[in-house]
C-alpha cells in the first residue's frame, strides 16, 4: 500500500500538481509545465464550472461517478486519488448507555467534564471517552490502568473527562503555560457549576496539571516523578493519550513510547507504558526527520524524504522518480474534499476558502507584486482548509470575508491595503476581464486537483507512522493499528488515532 502511495505521489505529473499553488501560476514568469497541455486548455472555459466535475468524480453525490468530459490524463489522477486514501468513515463504539460512567454530551445531565465545550470538541471528547473506555473494560491486559498521561493537553477537556466519568488518574501536559492555566480556570468553573447545579463531582480520579517542553526525555521525566509521588511502591501501567497532537509531538509521543519498551523493566521508573491512542494533526508543523520514519518507507523506490525549505521540484527526468514531500503536502493534508458537497454549508465553506487562494493569487497579474516562499505555521488556516502557500511580497494579510463578495469588491480592498493601483492592470476592458475570468476557471481546477490529493497524502504519512511503530516494537507482543475515532462531518477532520494495545496473551485466549 505505502510503495503504491508513494509511487502514485513521485509521478511527475502529480508532483507538478502538488509543487504548484496557484499563486505561482499567476506571476508574470510562469509557464504551465508540458504535461498540463491537455487539462490546461480544458479548464480554460468560464461557462461550467469545471472543478466541480472533478470533485463529482472523486466524490459522487451518489453510488457511482459520473460520466464527464474529463481528460484522460486528469481521469488516471482522479480514479487514484479516490482509490487510494485510507477509508475514513468512523467506528462504531459501544453506545454511553453501556458504559454507566459515560453520558451523552446531549444528556440533561452532562458530566461536569463536558462544561463549556463547543459541539465538534464535545464530539471529540466524548468518542474519545467512549472508546478508551471500551478499551480498558473490554482488554483483561488493560483492565488494571489506572492512570493516564495526556500529552498536548491544551484547555484539559479530555483530562477533566477522562477522571470525571472513568474515575482515571490524569497527568496533562502541555507546552504551553497559558494553556495550563486556562486549564485550571476551567477545573474551577466546572467545580463551581457542579456545585450550583447540585451535582457534585464524586470522581475518585485525580487531575494534575504541568507545563513542560515536551520531548521523549521531559515526557519519559515527568511520567517517572508523577508515579514515584502518587504510586511510589508499585509498578504501574500508564496509557498515554494525545487529542489532536501538532506536528513532531505526535512522532515524539511514539518515540518515547517505543523507547520506554526498549529499556530493560527494571530501568523503567516503577511504570510501564501500556497502551497509546494518539491522533495527530497540523502536518505543516512537522520536522523533516518526521518523514519517512519506516524502515518500509526508507527503502521504497521512490526514496522518499520530506524537505521543508526547498523551492524545487525532484526531477522528472530520472529514471525511477523521488518522492520528496514539501510544505504544499503538508498543508494539502489537511484538507477534506470529500466533505465539501455533504451540506450546503459545507460547500458554502469550501467555495469561499476556494474564492480565497484563487482571488488572492490573481493579484500576481499587476505588475510589481511578487512572491515570498517561505514556510507557514499558520494553524487557523489549517482549520479551515485554507492553502496559504506563498504570499504577495506587500502582505495582503487576513481580510473578513465579506471582502470575497465580489471581484470589484476584493480587489478594491486588496489594492488599498497593498498600495498598488487596480488601473495598471485594464481589467476593467472586457477583453482583459475575459482573461482574468478564463484564469480563474484554470485556477479553480487547480485547487480542487491540489485538494483531492490531499488525503493520499496524509494516507501515506499515517501509514508510515503505523508500519514505524509496528516495526519498531517488534515481537513485543503489541497490537498497532489505525482507527477512525471522530466523524469528519462534525468538523474532525483529523479523525485517524494511531492505537497502540498488548496482545492477548496466549492463556486468555483459551
Amino acid at each position: 500500500m505505502m510503495d503504491e502511495l508513494s509511487g502514485f505521489l513521485a509521478d511527475p505529473l502529480v508532483s507538478s500538481l502538488l509543487g504548484t499553488h496557484p499563486n505561482a501560476v499567476c506571476h508574470p514568469r510562469f509557464a504551465a509545465p508540458a504535461e498540463w497541455e491537455s487539462w490546461w486548455n480544458w479548464a480554460n472555459d468560464t461557462d461550467t464550472p469545471k472543478w466541480m466535475s472533478l470533485l463529482r468524480h472523486v466524490h459522487p453525490p451518489n453510488a457511482s461517478p459520473p460520466t464527464s468530459p474529463i481528460p484522460p490524463q486528469l481521469l488516471s489522477i482522479l480514479e487514484s486519488a479516490r482509490r487510494l486514501p485510507l477509508p475514513r468513515t468512523p467506528i462504531p463504539i459501544p453506545p454511553p448507555s453501556t458504559l454507566p460512567n459515560v453520558l451523552p454530551t446531549n444528556s440533561p445531565h452532562i458530566p461536569s467534564g463536558f462544561y463549556g465545550m463547543s459541539p465538534k470538541k464535545a464530539h471529540e471528547v466524548s468518542r474519545m471517552v467512549a472508546y478508551i473506555s471500551h478499551l480498558l473494560s473490554s482488554s483483561p491486559a488493560l483492565s488494571e490502568v489506572k492512570h493516564v498521561v495526556d500529552v498536548g493537553s491544551g484547555q484539559g477537556y479530555i483530562s477533566r473527562a477522562l477522571r470525571d466519568t472513568l474515575n482515571l488518574h490524569v497527568l496533562a501536559l502541555d507546552f504551553n503555560q497559558a494553556q495550563t492555566s486556562g486549564a485550571n480556570k476551567w477545573d474551577a468553573k466546572v467545580h463551581k457549576k457542579s456545585l450550583k447545579q447540585d451535582h457534585p463531582s464524586h470522581s475518585q480520579g485525580s487531575l494534575t496539571h504541568k507545563t513542560i517542553h515536551i520531548t521523549p526525555h521531559t515526557l519519559k521525566q515527568s511520567i517517572h516523578e508523577w508515579i514515584s509521588s502518587s504510586s511510589p511502591n508499585q509498578h504501574t501501567p500508564v496509557l498515554l493519550i494525545a487529542l489532536h497532537a501538532c506536528g513532531s509531538l505526535t512522532p515524539n509521543i511514539l518515540r518515547t513510547f517505543i523507547d520506554h519498551h526498549h529499556e530493560p523493566l527494571d530501568s523503567r521508573g516503577g511504570w510501564t507504558a501500556t497502551a497509546a491512542v494518539i491522533v495527530g494533526c497540523c502536518y505543516n508543523l512537522m520536522a523533516e526527520s518526521d518523514f519517512p520514519l519506516s524502515k518500509s518507507l526508507h527503502s521504497s523506490p521512490q526514496n522518499p524524504s520530506l524537505s521543508l525549505y526547498s523551492t524545487t521540484s525532484p526531477s522528472s527526468h530520472s529514471t525511477t522518480p523521488s518522492l520528496v514531500l514539501t510544505e504544499s503536502h503538508l498543508n494539502l493534508a489537511t484538507q477534506t474534499p470529500s466533505l465539501w458537497l455533504s451540506s450546503p454549508s459545507h460547500k458554502h465553506a469550501a467555495e469561499l476558502a476556494m474564492r480565497k487562494v484563487v482571488w488572492r493569487a490573481l493579484l500576481g497579474r499587476w505588475p510589481g507584486i511578487g512572491l515570498v516562499e517561505g514556510r507557514k505555521g499558520d494553524k487557523d488556516a489549517e482549520e479551515k482548509g485554507e492553502d496559504r502557500g506563498p504570499e504577495p511580497k506587500a502582505r495582503l494579510g487576513k481580510l473578513n470575508d465579506a471582502a470575497y463578495t465580489t471581484w470589484p469588491t476584493f480587489l478594491s480592498i486588496a489594492s488599498s491595503k497593498m498600495g498598488f493601483d487596480p488601473s495598471s492592470n485594464t481589467d476593467q476592458d472586457q477583453e482583459n476581464e475575459n482573461e482574468r475570468r478564463a484564469m480563474e476557471a484554470r485556477l479553480e481546477v487547480l485547487y480542487t486537483i491540489r485538494c483531492l490529493l490531499g488525503p493520499v497524502c496524509e494516507s501515506l504519512i499515517l501509514l508510515d507512522r503505523e508500519r514505524w511503530v509496528r516495526e519498531e516494537l517488534g515481537e513485543r507482543r503489541m497490537n498497532v493499528n489505525l482507527v477512525n475515532l471522530f466523524d469528519q462531518a462534525s468538523g474532525s477532520a483529523r479523525n485517524v488515532a494511531i492505537v497502540i494495545t498488548p496482545r492477548p496473551s496466549p492463556s486468555s485466549s483459551t
